[in-house]
């Protein structure tokens, strides 16, 4: 069947690039001829500001936290929206059989008095305008303007709005008052002849009464296309004004207008947006008829989606040419590279979807911008979760990027998924989900699980990215995205987006939170004043207008003088103000208060109890698990823009110098690979050249973290090819010279993969693990390995619970029954090149030559070795003979952490992934309690929470730590502690986006008639 599958895809491919070229000759000779004429040119217009409101979002901030957090943000319309239109199963022509959608319900608000609107119009007017009006306004604020200095010409500004033309509340009302009411009155005289005129009149009344007022200042109010006018009158824009309807390609062709408005140079600033903030039931009922609704949910592209769900919502983006914004300071969301518009022409119908009219407006695009659309890595899809716009979109897509492999490279989702489908407003989601996308260079998700395998399975470019993931990049171009948009009876829309690189090489401001965790660090001089602090959190969370917990963590940072000192690591704000309710209550007894770790509450005072030591290990693989391995550091990448750039210059070094690329391996798609392929891309990572390198990076990425947050080591301590970490991670100016770094880890892998396969005679060995050793058992068996005629060799003493040796197959195994009588477990592979063993010789000598001009840094940090349990010797060439000669020795990681505990070290941080070297250090350890052993990352961990949790810790116990680095890179509103918790801002009018309703007023009657006497 899949077979067959494919010749038909190949077939209609054939079939359409036929028709295509057709259709370009009769218009216009050629293709070729057409670019000759009009040569490619990319339109180069920047986003620099942007608002929205959608379901579940009152702003774009929440829209594009909703998105990170998969938030599905669909829900029941109530009861108020159904009415009497709801009936399951239905097939009548005047009935809904589904109630649920993105619906905006108390975000539709208003605030007349904020705009200089009349409140008395705002019930009849069309919600449409006053919701396109407030995030007009917005979106302007969002890029600098209307407040804090900057201004624009009005001349040069304009604004265009896509807006369906479907019936709403304004109109009804309009409608209700002459039409419908008269045809009532007809009705009712009709059927009751005996009313007289006074009481069809009074009737009238009473029906009028139960609509919203309309006079002469309600004009405009109620009419579509003053909409644009509205907010050009408003917002005092006096360039072109005007509204258009591409149905649900709205919102990109009123991008197209706008950018076209900047291209020619009538205008320097421009507004472009859509609204649908009304989704009547009877629009349901339109869209029941052809059975496009979902029963349930909206899952575009996931196998057994039944269909749409409408949704409401409003988007607005301040754009500007990019040599203007980048002359003017302007932050820069995005960059618009290219526009493509067609149309299906003739169709099976006019509502289907036709593949050739979207391929049409892909291709377009590409070609007038002289992109390549095999540089795209994400692509917004329309995504309407209906069987036949699916398999269209899904095979325009194929025509247009399928060259671009069989590996999982392109990542494809939907926002309607969250949201429902917006119509006209729908592309603005798009847009701005893209634009925000580019901008944090991350991979949002979408709800799709399982997708369908039919539409997009392994074997093609094309995957549905259902995780939120760091976009690496290190490609010779800037990460590029595209946004389709496709409307009812035809009208085809797709928009090229690229990120926007700053000369400067400014860090973009980070505008989400963790999903996990916040670290809320507070110092107090006193137990007292810490307890006035906590209290003044608890005030500010739980006051009339409640600020975010990011707030209250940036605002308690900014705190870092007193002795004594809390830490509470809280998932949200109720949590937060449970656990600062139970310290208070803790502080204010007579007892100290002790708290469990699992509590996410920690508290200390005084002096740190001794030295700090960061440990870093290196690439390797123990029993059951690996220090490098897929995912790893992925939720920093996404939180911490550092972290991700670490990575991005590992992928851009090692592809400059022809490797193969990291990213798939690390952070793989999470569809569109099987099984087997994913065992291979771990194997892959597993190998000594990618594993040495991303170990590598990611212990830096993690100490640039901890350099954020000023944490000063003491010493260094590194585990195999961890020492070429730790002697990197010795200069304070590492980062600056991080390409450099690269290159050089790059060339110690190369050798190390080198040295595993030198000197093929070599007869082959065993490695042995033999772990949850007894101390008699481990102290025997060290003892048998040392003995002088032993043919097997210490590897590695890790901890007092793991021994790792090697030797002759037959030696090697002949211990396994005696280690397991004694209850060890031990696991063995084959080697012929272990590291750490004689047979490393010639991978001695070649880093004996490589490490010649090796500095070593020299900025008072110790630097440990764990061959030989000591630190490294002053002198520069002895200590390069030591860092070369550690391959030949074991590693004594026991005996080395003895001596840094000997040395007055008592705090152990490890900077790197995956945590196991804090697993041996415990266990060495475990007998003292004035110690503290933390990792930084573990796997199966959440990211974000481990490291707050680790940071609460070294904190709380008196490490050297400025919680105020974590919020370097993000964009939080400022918040003063000493100040009176905010108070609630003016509400503004809950706007009504029910059609009116006509009823008998309750206990009604006819007027009694007065030519009848009893």
């Amino acid at each position: 069947m899949k077979r067959v599958r494919q010749k038909k895809v190949k077939r209609a491919s054939s079939d359409i690039k036929s028709d295509l070229a057709a259709a370009a000759t009769a218009e216009m000779g050629t293709a070729q001829a057409r670019d000759e004429i009009r040569p490619p040119m990319p339109l180069d217009i920047a986003i620099v500001g942007l608002a929205g409101c959608y379901a579940g979002a009152p702003n774009a901030r929440a829209f594009w936290q909703n998105i990170l957090d998969k938030v599905d943000s669909v829900s029941e319309a109530g009861p108020e929206w159904t009415g009497p239109y709801f009936e399951a199963n239905t097939q009548a022509n005047d009935r809904t059989y589904t109630t649920k959608g993105g619906f905006l319900k108390e975000l539709a608000e208003f605030n007349p008095i904020e705009f200089g609107v009349l409140p008395n119009i705002v019930d009849g007017g069309d919600p449409d305008q006053w919701m396109a009006l407030k995030y007009a306004r917005e979106a302007l604020l969002d890029a600098g303007y209307l407040k804090g200095g900057r201004v624009f010409e009005p001349e040069r500004t304009g604004v265009v709005i896509g807006r369906g033309t479907y019936g709403n509340r304004a109109m009804a009302s309009v409608m209700s008052r002459g039409l419908f009411l008269d045809q009532a009155m007809g009705m009712a005289h009709a059927l009751r002849p005996d009313l007289s005129a006074g009481d069809l009149a009074e009737l009238r009344q009473h029906f009028q009464r139960q609509l919203p007022a309309f006079n002469a200042d309600m004009v405009g109010a109620t009419t579509p296309n003053v909409i644009a006018g509205l907010i050009a009158n408003r917002l005092n824009l006096m360039g072109p004004n005007y509204i258009l309807d591409a149905a649900c390609a709205s919102a990109l062709f009123a991008l197209d207008g706008a950018v076209r408005e900047l291209v020619s140079a009538r205008c320097d600033l421009m507004l472009a947006g859509a609204v649908q903030s009304h989704t009547p039931p009877q629009l349901y009922i339109q869209f029941c008829q052809i059975q496009a609704l979902s029963h349930d949910k909206i899952r575009p592209f996931q196998t057994g989606a039944d269909g749409i769900l409408l949704g409401e919502g409003v988007g607005m983006l301040v754009l500007k040419r990019l040599a203007d914004a980048e002359r003017e300071g302007d932050r820069i969301y995005a960059v618009i590279k290219g526009i493509g518009l067609a149309s299906d022409g003739k169709a099976k119908g006019l509502l289907a979807p036709r593949v050739e009219g979207q391929v049409m407006a892909l291709e377009q695009a590409y070609r007038s911008s002289g992109i390549d659309p095999l540089t795209v890595d994400l692509i917004e899809a329309h995504g309407t979760g209906t069987a036949a716009g699916d398999r269209a979109e899904i095979d325009a897509l194929n025509l247009v990027f399928g060259a671009r492999g069989t590996a999982p490279q392109i990542a494809v989702g939907s926002v309607k998924s969250m949201i429902g489908h917006c119509l006209p407003a729908a592309g603005s989601a798009s847009l701005i989900k893209t634009a925000l996308a580019l901008h944090h260079k991350l991979l949002p998700p979408t709800l799709c699980d399982p997708p369908n395998p039919e539409l997009v399975g392994p074997g093609g470019p094309l995957y549905i990215n259902n995780r939120a993931r760091p976009w690496i990049d290190g490609g010779p171009h800037p990460r590029r995205a595209g946004v389709n948009a496709f409307g009812f009876g035809g009208a085809n829309a797709h928009v090229i987006l690229e990120e926007y690189t700053s000369p400067q090489s400014t860090a973009d401001a980070t505008l989400h939170a963790p999903q996990d965790s916040e670290l809320i660090a507070m110092t107090a001089g006193s137990v007292s004043s810490l307890v006035q602090l906590a209290e003044s959190v608890l005030a500010h969370l739980s006051g009339p207008a409640p600020v975010s917990v990011a707030q209250v963590a940036k605002a308690c940072s900014a705190r870092v003088e007193g002795g004594h000192r809390l830490a509470i690591v809280a998932e949200n704000a109720e949590d937060l103000m449970l656990k600062l309710r139970r310290v208070i209550e803790a502080l204010r007894a007579d007892d100290p208060p002790s708290f469990d770790a699992s509590s996410g509450i920690y508290q200390g005072s005084g002096a740190a109890p001794g030295k700090l030591c960061l440990l870093f290990p290196g690439k390797g693989t123990f029993p059951g698990e690996s220090t490098q391995y897929p995912e790893m550091l992925a939720d920093l990448c996404m939180h911490f823009p550092k972290v991700r750039e670490c990575f991005d210059r590992l992928e851009r070094s090692g592809r400059a110098d022809g490797r193969p690329a990291r990213a798939p391996m690390l952070f793989p798609a999470p569809a569109g690979l099987d099984e087997n392929r994913r065992r291979l891309l771990e194997a892959d990572l597993n190998r000594t050249d990618p594993g040495f390198e991303c170990a590598f990076v990611a212990s830096l990425a993690m100490l640039r973290l901890l350099d954020d947050v000023a944490i000063k080591a003491d010493a260094l301590l590194g585990y195999g090819a961890g020492e070429f970490t730790a002697v990197v991670a010795r200069n304070n100016q590492w980062f600056a010279h991080l390409d450099g770094h690269l290159n050089w880890a790059r060339e110690l892998a190369r050798l190390l993969a080198c040295a595993a396969t030198d000197g093929e005679d070599q007869a082959e060995g065993v490695i042995t693990f033999a772990d949850t050793l007894w101390p008699e058992t481990r102290q025997e068996l060290l003892d048998k390995l040392a003995a002088q005629d032993s043919p097997l060799t210490l590897v590695a003493d890790n901890c007092p619970n793991q021994v790792t040796f090697f030797g002759p197959p037959a030696e090697s195994l002949a211990l396994m029954p005696w280690l397991q009588e004694q209850g060890a477990t031990p696991t063995h592979f084959p080697a012929k090149h272990p590291h750490h063993t004689a047979r490393c010789t010639s991978l001695t000598a070649a880093l004996r030559a490589y490490l010649r001009d090796l500095d070593l840094g020299a900025d008072g940090i110790s630097l440990y070795s764990a061959c030989s349990a000591a630190p490294f010797p002053p002198e520069a060439d002895a200590a390069r003979e030591m860092l070369a000669t550690q391959w030949e020795q074991p590693v004594r990681f026991t005996e080395t952490i003895r001596r840094l505990y000997e040395d007055g070290f008592r705090v152990f941080i490890e900077v790197g992934p995956a945590g196991m070297l804090t697993t041996f250090v415990n266990d060495i350890l475990w007998e003292k309690d004035d110690v503290m052993v933390l990792a930084c990352d573990r796997r199966g961990h959440s990211g974000i929470r481990q490291l707050h949790h680790t940071l609460a810790q070294a904190f709380a116990v008196g490490a050297v730590f400025n919680p105020s680095g974590l919020f370097a890179d993000r964009d939080i509103a400022p918040l003063d502690l000493e100040a009176p918790p905010r108070t609630s801002p003016n509400a503004g009018i809950k706007l009504k986006q029910q059609m009116p309703e006509l009823r008998i007023p309750p206990g009604w009657r006819p007027m009694p008639d007065s030519s009848s006497s009893p």
